[in-house]
C-alpha cells in the first residue's frame, strides 16, 4: 500500500530534525476572535416623531406627579404629552431630540413646588423596555456618543447623561394617581399628572440615582463620546450595582440637569438641550 504524500512529508522532515538537531519548534496560540459590534444608532434624526430607529419613545418627564411645578416642551408623558422632534438637527439633518422648559424647586414663601424639582428627556432602548420593563444588554458596547447643544437661555449650571437602573416593581406599588397628592413628595399642591406606566412598573432600587456622565457643552453642536468606565455612580443610600451589569439591563437613556433648584429667590433656572444622533459604539 503507498504511504499518503502527507505521511512521506512528515518522515522527510521528521529525519532532518533528527539528523540536524537544530530544528525548533513552532507552537501555534489559538485564540478567539474578538467579536466585530458595528455601532447601533439609536435615532438619526431623519424622521419628527416619537419613535426611535430600535422601537422605543422618545419622552419628557418633570417633577408634576411628585407635586412640583417644572414646566417642558414637549409636554411631558405624565401629562399627557407626545414626544415630537425640532428642527433644524446636527450637520444639516433635518430633526433633532429638544427639550426646552423651567425648573422650579420649593417656594420657601408660598409653599409650592418640588425641593428636588427636575425635568428630564430620554429615550428606550426597545418597544419593550417602556412597557414590560424588558431589558437590553447593551454591555458589549464601549460607550454612547451624540451630538449636542445648549440653547442660549439654558442657565442650568450643566447635564449629565445617566444610564437609568430599574427592576420589575411588585404588582403592590401604589402609583401617583392623577389629581391625588402624593404625601411622600408632596409640597402643599396636588398633582394634576399621572407618573409614566413605566415609573410603576419599572422601579429605580435606589431612589433614581443612576450611573452619570458629565457633559460639557456649548451653544454650538459638538460630538459628545461618553465612556461607560468613566460614567459615574452618585453618592448612595445602598451598595451600586456594577456598571456592567447595569449595561446588561439597561432600557432607557436620560439627559438631565445636574443641578437642583436653588432655595432662595428666584427658586428656578431655564433649561434648554438638542440631542442628535445617539449611537452606541464599540
Amino acid at each position: 500500500m503507498k504511504k499518503s504524500f502527507a505521511v512521506m512529508l512528515y518522515i522527510v522532515i521528521t529525519a532532518a530534525v533528527m539528523m540536524t538537531g537544530s530544528c525548533k519548534q513552532s507552537h501555534i496560540s489559538m485564540t478567539a476572535p474578538t467579536p466585530t459590534v458595528t455601532p447601533l444608532v439609536i435615532d438619526n434624526g431623519l424622521h419628527n416623531n416619537n419613535i426611535n430607529l430600535l422601537g422605543g419613545i422618545w419622552f419628557t418627564m418633570n417633577d408634576c406627579a411628585y407635586g412640583g411645578m417644572s414646566v417642558c416642551s414637549p409636554t411631558a408623558v405624565s401629562m399627557g404629552g407626545t414626544f415630537q422632534m425640532d428642527s433644524p438637527g446636527a450637520n444639516g439633518l433635518p430633526y433633532a431630540a429638544h427639550i426646552s422648559g423651567t425648573v422650579y424647586g420649593f417656594n420657601t414663601n408660598t409653599g409650592l413646588g418640588y425641593q428636588f424639582g427636575f425635568l428630564e428627556m430620554g429615550t428606550f432602548l426597545s418597544a419593550g423596555s417602556g412597557v414590560s420593563c424588558t431589558p437590553v444588554d447593551i454591555s458589549l458596547y464601549n460607550g454612547i456618543e451624540f451630538w449636542a447643544k445648549i440653547g442660549s437661555d439654558d442657565n442650568t449650571g450643566g447635564w449629565v447623561i445617566t444610564i437609568p437602573y430599574t427592576q420589575d416593581g411588585p404588582t403592590s406599588v401604589t402609583c401617583p394617581v392623577q389629581g391625588v397628592t402624593n404625601t411622600a413628595y408632596s409640597a402643599g399642591q396636588a398633582p394634576t399628572c399621572s407618573d409614566m406606566q413605566g415609573a410603576c412598573q419599572c422601579l429605580s432600587p435606589d431612589y433614581g440615582e443612576d450611573y452619570q456622565y458629565q457633559l460639557s457643552l456649548t451653544t454650538t453642536w459638538n460630538l459628545i463620546k461618553a465612556y461607560f468606565v468613566d460614567f459615574k455612580y452618585p453618592q448612595s443610600y445602598y451598595p451600586p450595582p456594577s456598571i456592567i451589569y447595569v449595561l446588561q439591563n439597561a432600557k432607557q437613556i436620560q439627559w438631565q440637569p445636574n443641578y437642583y433648584p436653588p432655595s432662595v429667590s428666584p427658586f428656578s433656572f431655564n433649561a434648554d438641550l438638542w440631542i442628535d444622533t445617539p449611537t452606541l459604539y464599540r
